[in-house]
């Protein structure tokens, strides 16, 4: 819009002022099509490895593969992510959280097979994990 103004210091003068209203907005359904769906269902797909029976000795395996495609995606995911080292973005956060998560589940889950195929010269299953 455009306005011609008076401003005080010059008086019988008037000035152009130009008014601009910039809208922007950003478009979420790509990142939630492309990166938060994807890095949800290699979650869940972790989660369902406890669902494996443990004679099978699958189940680690499972969750190293999918650790390994969770790293693969978050590189390509900080291509597509600009580079900033002031804050990080809440994408960030959500994939650092599901790279932590997914060790952890890893981690009980080799503490799961190493009970599963206890000897009988290895130390007795502690009395809170019998419960």
């Amino acid at each position: 819009m455009r306005h011609d103004i008076e401003y005080p210091c010059c008086k019988d003068e008037f000035y152009p002022d130009i008014t601009f209203h910039i809208v922007i907005a950003r478009r979420s359904l790509f990142y939630l099509c492309n990166l938060i769906f994807p890095m949800t269902v290699i979650g869940m797909l972790t989660m369902l490895s406890f669902l494996l029976p443990a004679e099978s000795g699958e189940r680690i395996s499972l969750a190293i593969t999918l650790l390994l495609a969770m790293t693969v995606f978050m590189l390509v995911v900080a291509d597509i992510i600009p580079a900033t080292s002031d804050v990080i973005p809440l994408v960030g956060i959500f994939f650092s959280a599901s790279m932590i998560e997914m060790v952890i589940m890893i981690v009980v889950l080799c503490y799961i097979m190493r009970l599963y195929h206890k000897g009988p010269n290895d130390p007795p299953m502690p009395l809170w994990m019998k419960k």
